[in-house]
């Protein structure tokens, strides 16, 4: 919902609340507030916060005028006034409201602002002994299975207040030791505003009931993508193919994801936040046991999914933990990873992503990430940026690219999947509507899961050749065709 029209309701539920017959209304303002704060700002925000207590600020001066009216008549007749006065501060305003995007700014991460890699490990001890009473150092930084690549050379920095992290990085890199050494940033999660979903009550080849608000699957064919599938017994292959969501975990337990999810680590299997459930559900869901949603898997599918916990409950994660969270799903066998985050990128950084993302298709993972939010170059955004992985972009019900996806020109692996309007399952056992470009790559990170069951040899580079020489071309998009993808895999 709009910020401007909550802080409308709120003023409105305010000053009819200083009414007798109203007062209980004053709790809808409340609640109101509360809401637009959670919707529009983070307690990191320190603009957001600043914009959103001048709003507060106008709203408690109208409030108070009203107090001093005396007349229920005229109290009413103020608030037409008092409407048009929060409409002609307002605008005055201009600490900007935050945007409702995926990513945001860069932040860094206070607890280790700083990751270094060294051009051998065997320099490690020796460097740590020399400088440890001027850094306070983690090392360790990732543990990977296999030592063969660069992750084990990695070591983070926690700087003191009085210390600058750019000089720092500078000074480090001057050191002969030392390859190069990067900001550790912060993300934070922030999803675009769902506007008016379109239910569709003429979807009946699902018994599954929710499917008639899943705009995709009238869109995107899944009934026929079902009926090829059960059609061809090279589709069904005996092992298990397995899909990790990186995000704020999943809610393991949910009525239509219980039966296709497995656990890795019980801290992973609850979802406060809820974002992590609701990928899961499009890459994931149950199709066709009566309940809830339908996902591109079969029903009855040897493809599972499984959560690996990077953000936290507030929807905050640094580049380090999600990186350590890529390495633990390529260890645990993940035939997919999909990751719906990422922030603003300095192209001479971030190159922390790159070796995660060498280290995971090395141990067979095909990596799929969100494009971004924005509405800008998908290239300025990592880890969509980062070579070797599928970034994706959203489209809406039009089949037209939604107006706040990032686009994917140039990228090297882009494509284009359902990501506005997403009906999915949520946390306390719950379904909702979201949108973002989060929710367009686990829809092609279903799709990847499936594709990787009939051939788990499959690779990066041969999957993006298959999605993206069966997309078709729209308002110059490359749109994902699942029936087609599959149909062509099984030639």
């Amino acid at each position: 919902m709009d910020h401007n029209i909550i802080l409308l309701i709120a003023l409105i539920a305010l000053l009819l609340g200083n009414l007798p017959k109203y007062r209980p209304v004053s709790f809808l303002a409340i609640a109101a507030l509360v809401y637009d704060f959670t919707l529009h700002f983070s307690i990191s925000d320190i603009t957001g916060i600043f914009h959103f207590s001048i709003d507060l600020l106008i709203i408690s001066v109208l409030s108070a005028v009203v107090q001093h009216i005396n007349k229920d008549v005229f109290k009413i007749l103020f608030i037409p006034v008092a409407v048009g006065l929060l409409f002609t501060l307002h605008p005055i305003n201009k600490v900007p409201v935050s945007k409702s995007y995926l990513t945001i700014e860069n932040k860094i991460y206070k607890d280790m602002e700083i990751l270094v890699q060294f051009k051998n490990s065997t320099d490690i001890p020796n460097w740590i002994n020399k400088n440890s009473n001027k850094f306070d150092i983690t090392y360790p930084l990732f543990n990977p299975k296999d030592r063969s690549g660069l992750l084990d050379e990695y070591l983070g920095i926690n700087i003191t207040k009085d210390q600058n992290a750019k000089t720092i990085i500078n000074q480090l890199e001057q050191e002969e030791c030392i390859d190069y050494a990067e900001l550790n940033e912060l993300l934070e999660l922030k999803l675009p505003q769902v506007s008016s979903p379109i239910i569709n009550e003429n979807i009946i080849n699902f018994n599954d009931p929710e499917t008639k608000k899943q705009w995709a699957v009238d869109k995107m064919k899944m009934d026929k993508l079902h009926q090829l599938i059960d059609s061809k017994s090279s589709a069904h292959n005996n092992g298990t193919t397995l899909i990790a969501i990186l995000d704020t975990g999943v809610e393991s337990n949910h009525e239509d994801l219980r039966d296709n999810y497995v656990s890795i680590n019980t801290s992973y299997d609850r979802d406060v936040r809820g974002h992590g459930t609701h990928c899961a559900g499009i890459a994931a869901a149950v199709t066709g046991n009566n309940i809830g949603i339908a996902s591109l898997l079969p029903s009855k599918s040897n493809i599972k999914v499984t959560s690996i916990k990077v953000l936290s409950n507030f929807g905050f994660g640094a580049q380090h933990q999600i990186i350590a969270g890529m390495i633990e799903a390529s260890d645990k066998g993940a035939d997919v990873i999909s990751m719906s985050l990422g922030a603003p990128s300095n192209p001479d950084r971030e190159k922390t992503y790159n070796e995660a993302v060498k280290y995971a298709n090395g141990q067979g993972a095909i990596v799929v990430v969100a494009a971004g939010n924005s509405n800008a170059d998908a290239a300025q955004y990592s880890p969509a940026n980062t070579p070797g992985v599928i970034a994706v972009a959203a489209i809406n019900q039009d089949l037209k690219k939604a107006s706040f996806s990032n686009t994917i020109d140039n990228i090297q692996m882009g494509i284009a999947a359902p990501g506005q309007e997403i009906y999915s399952t949520f946390k306390s056992n719950s379904y909702t509507y979201q949108s973002g470009t989060s929710m367009a790559a686990p829809f092609i990170s279903g799709l990847v899961g499936l594709m990787k069951s009939i051939d788990p040899g499959l690779d990066t580079k041969e999957a993006f050749h298959i999605l993206n020489s069966t997309s078709s071309k729209s308002n110059n998009l490359n749109i994902v065709s699942p029936y087609l993808a599959i149909e062509k895999m099984l030639e």
